[in-house]
């Protein structure tokens, strides 16, 4: 335990107050208090039969006479025991005094908590915060094999040493500070276990569900903590706390460090995924991944570059500059993996992830946007980028129609591109929560953008200027959708209902869903039907005819994340549906049958997309995968085929 800590008032034991010199057994003497608190009291001691200085937890005394708290106890510090690791520290005997105390005894470790360090040196040097990391996910990642879980990683629980000349990290209190503060915390936040700013979502929702990745939030955490000095995710209260990591919005590290390279974004944006699945699977895992983004990257290009432009036959007019702030390509490096044969496309970017798809109105080209703000087009029929560019924000999602490319920004903002020449046009406020969806009325020229501020806007293309903003949702609405036979918008929100509005986004209708919150929507491109994708891992189908409902569609083993009609597929209400399960399905609605599943239930489908000519259907996964199918879909490509 920490040497050299400001000692605090010593707890009163179950029937000696300890004091300097005082016997806890007949070979553990008590030298001094290093510190106190509602967790117990830590003493430095000397170990006379070993003769070595060590150091002694002892319970806290309220604790003391609670034959649960005890039995718990005795089995964490066995627990630990066990943990062999030299990142971890030692665990050498427990025991209950004559007196009935118990205690534990450790290591006693010379140096400072990761708390003092980073109050002394503000934040971190990066090749440190590699170091420390590395060395904290070693000894976490040795617990979470024997099946221990931390769940309170802090800098407080996190502890330096000098090793010829190097920092050195040591994790503290396996197993045993979550113990000993039970009762406390319980009392005074209500929570299971962990410290607010540390906390996963699924410690503040159900602490049934925490398992070690929880531990692996809270490392992040401390990462972000390390490299900017800042905590990720702040609150005023418990509620206010619990709110904003719900929400998971925090500043990119590169935005507040600015040798922080662009790769760290996305490696946090993984660690801090809402879903579980999607994070790193183990602290070994996380910590090799955060070293690789940690890498030097290429210098990146001026303020002043120039936007990429494909190079095409005869003259183009020369590209225009590109606005402050928006960098042109270059950075951006895909890897593609084509089988022509099967009709099949992969294609990934070192370092970040595809957060949203989208076919051009002519099926020719492949837009994405990625997590770390890159923007790029795709030819499919050469497999080059056409242009890519690179926007001051992280982006969330994408829409086309009516000569314009829309994007999405976490940070409120929807940008405008020329989707030929890739030229930013405008950018639009919506507000500032992060853009979940946006649809294009091609015909009227108009844009509508919903948000996680339960708010819809809906603009004109032509001029930027703002036509109407409802609010009639009481929370966030996370889809939208234009049915263009009908013209109608639909939205769906995390407060359980549809809402049908028309052109002019004038109410029109309301579908409610007590069952469930609901994420996404989708026409068919025959205004037949209207989809909606559910958080209890089904789809709801109605036809827009009287909006009766047709059909719930049942089988995916996750919360629908996106959902696409397919037109022209040779069935009638051909539905691409992708799920946190990890897989693509393609739906017959008539018949409610799964006609194709793709994907072997990895990583979360994000998004899907249907090309406009019925040829080719998208999906792009959080493991950073884009996947092209040509439809119909081969054979052998399939995981599951309902004739």
């Amino acid at each position: 335990m920490p040497r050299g800590a400001r000692p605090g008032p010593t707890a009163v034991g179950c029937a000696v107050m300890p004091t300097a010199g005082h016997h806890l057994t007949p070979t553990l003497k008590l030298v001094r208090p290093l510190e106190a608190g509602a967790m117990g009291t830590v003493w430095a001691a000397e170990d006379l039969a070993l003769g070595a200085r060590v150091a002694v937890k002892l319970m806290a005394p309220a604790d003391a006479h609670n034959e649960a708290a005890i039995l718990r106890f005795r089995q964490e510090a066995q627990a630990a025991a066990r943990i062999k690791s030299p990142y971890v520290a030692s665990v050498l005997d427990h025991g209950v005094t004559a007196q009935g105390q118990p205690y534990i005894v450790m290591e006693l470790l010379e140096g400072e908590t990761l708390r003092r360090r980073m109050k002394r040196l503000g934040p971190l040097p990066c090749e440190d915060v590699v170091r420390l990391f590395g060395q904290a996910a070693r000894g976490v990642g040795a617990a979470h094999a024997l099946g221990v879980v931390h769940r309170d990683i802090k800098p407080e629980n996190l502890f330096v040493i000098e090793v010829e000349g190097a920092p050195f990290l040591k994790v503290l209190d396996f197993g045993i500070a979550k113990q000993l503060d039970m009762t406390s915390r319980l009392t005074s936040t209500g929570a299971a276990m962990g410290t607010p700013p540390y906390m996963s979502p699924e410690q503040y929702d159900d602490t049934k569900s925490v398992d070690h990745r929880t531990d692996l939030w809270a490392m992040a955490v401390v990462v972000y903590e390390m490299l900017t000095g800042q905590l990720p995710f702040t609150g005023a209260s418990l509620v206010a706390m619990a709110y904003a990591v719900a929400k998971g919005e925090f500043l990119p590290p590169s935005v507040l460090r600015a040798e922080a390279p662009r790769a760290v974004d996305a490696w946090m944006e993984r660690a801090f995924s809402l879903d579980m699945e999607a994070r790193f699977g183990s602290a070994l895992e996380m910590a090799e991944a955060f070293a690789a983004a940690m890498q030097p990257a290429e210098p990146r290009a001026p303020r002043s570059a120039r936007l990429h432009h494909p190079r095409t036959r005869g003259l183009s007019p020369p590209p225009a500059p590109a606005p402050e702030g928006i960098r042109g390509g270059g950075e951006l490096r895909l890897q593609i993996v084509e089988d022509r044969a099967r009709g099949f496309l992969s294609v990934s970017a070192p370092g970040t992830w595809a957060r949203a798809i989208a076919f051009d109105e002519r099926a020719e080209s492949l837009f994405m946007a990625f997590a770390t703000g890159e923007v790029s087009c795709l030819d499919l029929a050469t497999k080059r980028l056409r242009w890519s560019c690179l926007l001051p924000t992280r982006l969330v999602c994408l829409g086309v129609g009516a000569g314009v490319l829309a994007v999405g920004a976490t940070d409120g903002k929807i940008f405008l591109f020329d989707p030929v020449r890739g030229r930013l046009s405008s950018t639009l406020v919506h507000d500032t929560t992060v853009v979940r969806a946006l649809a294009i009325d091609a015909g009227a020229g108009t844009l509508a953008a919903c948000s996680d501020g339960a708010r819809i806007s809906l603009w004109r293309l032509s001029t930027g200027e703002c036509l109407r903003v409802v609010e009639d949702h009481a929370d966030g609405v996370r889809g939208i959708a234009f049915d263009k036979m009908n013209r109608l918008w639909a939205s769906a929100s995390r407060d359980a209902t549809v809402r049908l509005w028309d052109a002019g986004l004038r109410p029109v209708h309301v579908l409610r869903d007590p069952q469930s919150a609901v994420g996404c929507v989708a026409f068919s491109p025959d205004g037949s039907f209207l989809a909606a994708g559910r958080g209890d891992r089904s789809v709801l189908v109605w036809a827009v005819r009287g909006w009766v409902l047709r059909r719930t569609l049942t089988g995916q083993r996750g919360r629908i994340c996106s959902l696409s009609f397919l037109p022209d597929a040779g069935m009638p209400g051909a539905l691409v549906s992708g799920a946190e399960d990890g897989t693509m399905r393609v739906w017959a609605v008539e018949s409610g049958k799964v006609q194709v599943t793709l994907g072997a239930g990895g990583a979360v489908v994000e998004c899907v997309a249907a090309s406009l000519d019925g040829q080719r259907i998208a999906s792009a996964s959080a493991d950073g995968k884009v996947h092209v199918y040509r439809w119909p879909i081969h054979p052998s490509m399939l995981d599951t085929v309902v004739k």
